[in-house]
Parts: structure tokens; sequence; C-alpha cells
């Protein structure tokens, strides 16, 4: 099932075009980028458009960086730049897809129910699940909606924060329901030997790194037991007072809480807590260990959208207003994921204990006819937007003596993950259109021929390089902010073995080429259509590496095409960045033709009867 195909009919396109509307301009309100407000204008002046920010650009908070518009009236205030009307565009986007999702599951489960009760129950699960994606998408709007918030500087990092996190779980959220729908089960708790381990490294390693101070002791107290839950979960053993032992050690830590909460007590308990508490979990009915992750869930919520309401924090023991704040927006970010959690764990259940009818299920969708284009145009534009942007604006992504570290590595990361994501979209366009001529190689074959290319670029373009030595910065080196998909980058260096320079835009030409030619190769190979195939491959893949040095395998065959042209020009614009990036997208040029030529060749011959080929 395509979720476009889910989308095509009527009552998904207006619930979803409905809600992406709406959640948009109430994401515009929520963040005080619209402000409703009544303002005196001079006579005859009722409508007034402008493009100066009030402040210095690099002084405006977060999200309205970059070129900046407002328009005025009498009744309300709208400001805007490109980044705001990303984050609301894709925040809206997501949080309309999930809830189209949601719906669209319930409906499956609604007719093969067994009982009628499963209607009720499916459309609390569905309500309960929605609102948790209604509250992820608002969360990215917390930080400019409170009143009694004092640091500026606190105020923009906990919005980058919540925007990062509230679009993370979207997208998560978004793949797992999908795969719900076609039948597939990613959530299927912890499993035992070493995967059962990894969240308990997990939590534990974000509870220690967190701040030791009175605002972070609440999530360090979760975060240590919810390790100590994973570990009991991981070890598979039962124990049926286990779950009440836990209680019973909660209700002390927090009788002690004011004595402990800077000691290693806050870790040492909770675990212990978390590891009989999840001993005892397993023994609970599937009901209870709902109910019960549903009320732990928004417990850790509610506090912080209340605070808002109320205009100061809800109290925490002897903290200060300030720390209360910190301490109740940390349990919000932390209690999201885990209603998420509980809702589609909800979901599942009532699918697998009250969805069983044996009905074939038929969901009248339309048949996608889309070939391609609308992707290409889509990606093209998105990376179009996003180049043009940057030419016109080259100052807020490398001018580091007129702005912040923060504002330039948010403008850079911003930038590289658009243009990252319209790359995406264009490649899934091109595959999708060439689809309709010739089917691409089977994934498993795909994905055979592909690793050996990639490991062959990763040396011959100069990704990895051995035996490197002089390099005068240190062993590991970050770069936050520079052009776009060429940052953020990170060097890591070690004298005299090994060296490595690695950035988003070399990645995704690393993974191009490797498909690209790994798909040549097969068709060559499997399907016996000639050498030319592979031997273009490796001309085609000179150049994998955009923008970074040479490697001695791209110099040298550089200086051999330079020599033969008796011309300096060619290897001063090779070795130049343009001349670079321009070898490195006509090596997928390239690469892309030569698919389409082994392909259209594999297709002809394998349309041949058998008896009737010859081979050469």
């Amino acid at each position: 099932m395509d979720i476009l195909e889910v989308l095509g009919l009527r009552r998904y396109k207006i619930i979803f075009s409905s809600i992406f509307i709406l959640y948009f301009f109430a994401y515009q309100l929520l963040t005080r980028l619209i402000i409703i407000t009544q303002i005196s204008f001079p006579p005859g002046v009722y409508f007034v458009v402008s493009t100066s920010t009030p402040v210095p650009p690099s002084q405006m908070p977060f999200p309205l960086w970059g070129p900046f518009i407002s328009i005025t009236t009498p009744y309300f205030t709208w400001a805007m730049t490109p980044l705001s009307i990303g984050i609301s565009l894709f925040l809206s986007l997501l949080v309309a897809l999930n809830v189209t999702l949601y719906l669209t599951l319930y409906m499956t489960m609604r007719l093969k129910a067994t009982s009628q009760i499963l209607s009720s129950l499916g459309l609390i699960a569905t309500a309960l699940s929605c609102s948790c994606e209604l509250f992820t998408g608002l969360i990215g709007s917390v930080a400019a909606n409170i009143p009694f918030l004092v640091s500026i500087t606190f105020m923009t990092t906990l919005f980058e924060t919540l925007v990062i996190l509230a679009l993370s779980l979207l997208l998560i959220s978004t793949f797992v329901l999908y795969n719900e729908l076609n039948g597939k089960r990613l959530l299927k708790g912890i499993s035992n030997g070493v995967k059962g381990f990894i969240p308990v490294i997990i939590f534990m390693v974000i509870s220690v790194i967190l701040p030791s101070n009175p605002s972070f002791s609440l999530a360090k107290f979760i975060l240590s037991e919810a390790s100590g839950g994973a570990f009991g979960l991981a070890l598979q053993k039962k124990w049926k007072y286990g779950f009440l032992l836990s209680v019973i050690l909660n209700i002390l830590i927090f009788s002690l809480y004011p004595d402990i909460y800077t000691s290693e007590l806050l870790y040492i308990l909770p675990f212990i807590s978390g590891v009989v508490g999840a001993i005892g979990y397993t023994t609970l009915k599937p009901w209870a260990r709902l109910g019960i992750l549903h009320v732990i869930a928004w417990s850790l919520i509610m506090p912080g959208p209340i605070s808002l309401i109320l205009g100061y924090p809800i109290p925490f023991f002897n903290l200060f207003p300030s720390q209360s704040l910190l301490l109740w927006i940390t349990t919000w970010i932390i209690g999201t994921p885990l209603a998420w959690y509980a809702g589609i764990y909800y979901l599942q259940y009532l699918r697998d204990t009250m969805a069983t009818k044996q009905v074939e299920i038929r969901i009248s969708l339309p048949r996608s006819r889309e070939s391609g284009i609308t992707w290409i145009v889509i990606g093209g534009f998105m990376i179009a937007v996003q180049v043009t942007y940057f030419l016109t604006h080259v100052p807020y992504y490398v001018d580091y003596n007129g702005y912040d570290l923060i504002f330039l590595s948010v403008m850079t990361g911003v930038s590289t993950l658009l243009i990252t994501i319209g790359s995406i979209t264009l490649g899934y366009g091109i595959a999708k259109l060439i689809n309709t001529f010739f089917h691409l190689p089977r994934p498993k074959n795909w994905f055979k021929w592909s690793i050996p290319f990639a490991i062959a670029y990763v040396f011959l373009a100069g990704v990895i390089h051995v035996g490197v030595y002089g390099y005068p910065y240190p062993p590991i080196l970050l770069g936050l902010f520079g052009i776009p998909m060429f940052a953020p980058v990170i060097t890591i260096y070690v004298p005299h073995i090994i060296g490595a320079v690695i950035y988003p835009l070399q990645i995704l030409q690393l993974i191009a080429s490797s498909m690209l030619a790994g798909a040549i190769a097969s068709y060559t190979f499997e399907n016996r259509v000639g050498k030319k195939g592979l031997l273009g491959t490796i001309i085609g893949s000179v150049a994998v590496c955009p923008a970074c040095t040479l490697s001695s395998f791209s110099a040298y065959s550089v200086s051999i095409l330079a020599s033969a042209l008796a011309s300096t020009y060619v290897s001063n614009f090779v070795n130049s960045l343009q001349g670079q990036l321009i070898l490195s997208f006509s090596s997928e040029a390239i690469l892309l033709a030569l698919l389409i030529y082994t392909g259209m060749k594999a297709r002809r011959r394998l349309s041949v009867p058998k008896e009737l080929r010859i081979t050469r």
C-alpha cells in the first residue's frame, strides 16, 4: 500500500487537507509568528509589507532566520522566513499524514472486528495516539510561549531542540504506521540477547551526560529507571511481586528526593526499581500494561502544558521556578515518545484481540499511475530553492565574524537537510520513471553487486586515505557550518595509519554511484548484455568524491587527460571546486545513461525466446 494511494481517496484527502491547513495556522499562532492584535495605522494606511528585520538578522529568534518578510494589518502581523515557513509546512505535513494513517488503521480494524466494542475502544486508542502526534508537533512551539522565561539564549536553544525532537518522532511514527498498514509489526518489544541491552546503554548514557543540577534530576531519575526496565525485560525473567516492589521503591525514592537528587543514588535506586518493575511488568495482563504505560507517559507530559497555561511552572519540592520549568520541559520531552509507543501498543493490542475475524480486507484505493515525474519536480525544486538561497545569502552560512555559531550551524544544517531530502526525492522519482520502461534489478542482486563497488569507491575516490601524515589538527574534528552539503563535516585522523573526511554530499554520491554501478553490473553479468557496462562503470566513477582532495587514482586520471589535451587549464579546472562538482555530477550522469542502456538491452534480451538467443 502506497501512502499516496491512501490520500487518493476523497474522504482521506479532505481529512488530510483540513488538518494540514488548521495545524499550519495553529502552529503559526502558537509560535507567535502570527500575532493577533489591534494596530493603529496612520490615516489611509491599511496594509504594510516589510523586508527589514526589527533587529540585526543574527539577533532574530529562531526560526526567524534568513530573508525576512512581515505582513502587518490593523488586526494581525505575520512574520515569515524560508526557515519558519519550511518548518511549519513540514510539521503540518507530518501531523496531517500521521492522523490520516491512524484513521486508516482504525478503519481496517473495524472491518475485521469480532466485537462492536472495538469501535469504541479503537476510537479511544486512535484519539490518544493522534493527540500524542499533536503534542509532538506543538512541542516545538513551547519556547515561544513561556512568559516567565528570562534567558533568550536558552529559549532559542530549547526551541531548536524541541523542533528536532518533533520532526524526528513524527518521521518515525509515519514509518511505523505505514508498516502497520502493510501488516508489518516493527514494535515488538525488547528482545533478549545483545539487541535487548542496547536500550539499557542508550538510556544510561543520556542520564549520565545530562547536567548534574536540580533541573535535570527528574530526567536522570526517569532515564535511570528506564535503563533498569530495559535491562529487566532483556533478562526475560518473571516475578509477580516485582511491580509492587518497584512501586514501593519509587515511593521511597521520592520521600528521600530532596536529599539524593544530586548523589549517585539517583542512578542506583531507580535502576534497581526499573529492573524489579520490569520483571513484574511482564506478568501483568496486557490491558494493565497498557494502562500503566499511558498513566506514566501522560503524567510526564501534562505538567509542561499546564505550566504554560497557568503562566508559571508547577512547583516541585523546593526548586526555583526556573529550575521547575526546565524540569517539566525535560519530562515533557521524555514522556512524548513513551506516550506515542503506548498508543501504538494499544492499537496493536486491540487488533490482535478483537480484530481477528477471518475476512478478506480490501481497501478501495485508486491505482497509482504516477510515473515519478511529480517526485522529480518536487526534488528538483527543493534543491534549486536551497542552492539559490545559499548563493544569494552566503554570509548566513560562512560569516563567523558577523553571526554566532548557533545561527550559522542551524542555517547550514537546515539547508543540508532540505537538499538531502530533495536529492532522495529526486532519486526516487528517477527510479520510478526508469521502472516504467524496464524493471530494475531485484533488491538482493542489487545489494550483492553494490557492496563491492562501495568498498572500492571508498578508497579510489579518496573518501578514506591510508597512511596519512602531516595533518596538524586534532584526531577528530567536527565542522558544523559552511557550504550546504559540505557541512556538517567530520574529519577522523589516525597518524600514519588512516584518515577520512565525511560530509553529506560525499555520502550521497557514494551511495548513488554504488547503487548505479551495482545495477549496471547486475545487468552486465546476470543478463549477459556485454562488458561495456562494467567498463563504463569504472570510467564514470573516477570522481565519486565531490570537492574533496582528489585521490591518487583520480589525480592520475586527470593528469593523463590534461597531458592528452596539452592544457594546464583542464588540470586547474578539475582541481577547483566547480570543476570537481561538474566532474562528479557528470560521473553520475554517465552511470545513469549506462544503467538505462544496459537495462533496455537486458529487457530486449529477455523478451526474445530463449531458443532464439545468440550467445556472443
